[in-house]
C-alpha cells in the first residue's frame, strides 16, 4: 500500500503580535491586526508588490471576516492590481462562495478575470446596476478620519484551545488517521482541501466546513477527520468567553 503524504499548516486567527504594516495584517487572517495597521495610518487600498490591494489578498486567503471588515470602512472594492484583476476576480478564482456573494451584494465587479473553462471557474453575469456605485469608496475613505474606523469585535487577545499536545500532536492525529479514498486511488489523484472549523470555548470541534477543494473527491474524508478530533485544551480560554474559535487546515492528499 501506497503511503500518505500530507502536508498540514495550521493558520490561527490571532497572533501574539501585531503585523507591521496592512498587508502582512491582512495575510494573518486577524481582523485586529487589520485594525491596528489602519489607525497607524495605513492605507486600506495599499497596493503590494503585485498591485494587490487587502481586500484582494482577503479574498485570495478566503477571510471572509477581513473581507467584510475593509468593506465596512469603505475600502475600494473595485481597485485593480497589475493585471487589472479585482477582488469579486480572485474569489471566483477561489471558488469561495460566501466571499463572492458578499462582494457581489456590495456591488463588486470582474477586473481583467482570472476564469477560464477548462479550470472550471465561470464569471457571473454582470447586473446593469451593479457598476459605478463603488466609484467614489476610495474616495470616501481618504476623507474618514481614523477615530472613525469601526473597531472589531472582539480586540483584546485571548488565549486559545490548543489540540493536547499541541501542533505537533494535531499533524501526528491527522497522519495516523486518515485514508487515502480509494475511489482516487485507481487514478492515482492528489490535491489540497481547506477545511475551516470552530472550536467552542470548551474545546469541542464544530461547524466543519470545506472552503476551497482541488478535488471533492478528498472533501468526505478531510471532513470527517476534523469532526473527530478529541476535545481541544481550554486552560488558557477565558471562562467567561462564549464566542467560538476559528482555525483552518489545508490538508494535502497525494498517494
Amino acid at each position: 500500500m501506497k503511503t500518505i503524504i500530507l502536508f498540514l499548516l495550521v493558520g490561527f486567527l490571532s497572533m501574539n503580535s501585531f503585523a507591521q504594516n496592512i498587508h502582512e495584517a491582512t495575510r494573518s487572517g486577524d481582523v485586529n491586526k487589520v485594525y491596528n495597521a489602519l489607525t497607524n495610518g495605513d492605507d486600506i487600498n495599499a497596493q503590494d508588490h503585485l498591485g494587490r490591494t487587502p481586500i484582494m489578498i482577503a479574498a485570495l486567503i478566503g477571510n471572509y471576516k477581513v473581507v467584510n471588515y475593509l468593506i465596512e470602512n469603505k475600502c475600494d472594492i473595485n481597485a485593480k492590481d497589475f493585471q487589472g484583476r479585482t477582488a469579486l476576480d480572485y474569489s471566483i478564482r477561489m471558488k469561495n462562495i460566501k466571499i463572492t456573494e458578499l462582494l457581489q451584494k456590495n456591488s463588486a465587479v470582474i477586473g481583467a478575470g482570472i476564469h477560464d473553462s477548462k479550470n472550471g471557474y465561470k464569471q457571473p453575469v454582470k447586473s446593469s446596476n451593479s457598476v459605478g456605485k463603488n466609484t467614489t469608496r476610495k474616495a470616501e475613505y481618504k476623507t474618514q478620519s481614523k477615530e472613525k474606523l469601526s473597531k472589531p469585535e472582539i480586540y483584546k487577545k485571548e488565549g486559545e484551545p490548543v489540540f493536547p499536545g499541541g501542533n505537533a500532536a494535531l499533524h501526528k492525529y491527522l497522519k495516523s488517521n486518515i485514508n487515502y479514498p480509494e475511489e482516487a486511488r485507481k487514478d492515482s489523484l492528489s490535491g489540497t482541501v481547506h477545511v475551516h472549523f470552530e472550536v467552542t470555548p470548551k474545546g469541542e470541534v464544530t461547524n466543519v466546513e470545506i472552503t476551497r477543494s482541488d478535488n471533492p473527491i478528498f472533501n468526505n474524508e478531510a471532513i470527517r477527520i476534523v469532526k473527530e478530533m478529541p476535545v481541544w485544551e481550554t486552560k488558557d480560554v477565558d471562562v467567561k468567553r462564549v464566542k467560538n474559535f476559528e482555525f483552518r487546515v489545508p490538508i494535502h492528499f497525494k498517494p
